[in-house]
């Protein structure tokens, strides 16, 4: 007979409550934002580039990345005919 996986426990009421405190807490300090006409152009980039960042192992790995991502993003916003502030 084969046998399943068990099943997941479900999270206490007071993991639940405090889930819900923290997000409050996030929401809070998190200033409010929208996604822009081409996320999935940042978010090809974001993996793309945090895949090279990993392998680097590095900071400037990262901050390489970032820049590369916030660079591909804006080059598409203004290829798309956007007019983009820096």
């Amino acid at each position: 007979m084969p046998r399943h996986p068990p099943s997941p426990r479900r999270p206490s009421s007071s993991a639940t409550s405090r889930l819900y405190e923290v997000a409050a807490e996030a929401a809070a300090a998190v200033a409010p934002f929208q996604y822009g006409p081409n996320v999935n152009v940042a978010f090809s980039a974001y993996n793309d580039e945090f895949a090279k960042a990993r392998r680097g192992k590095s900071k400037a790995a990262f901050l390489e990345a970032v820049g590369a991502m916030q660079q591909i993003t804006v080059d598409d916003l203004e290829s798309s005919g956007f007019s983009v502030a820096e």
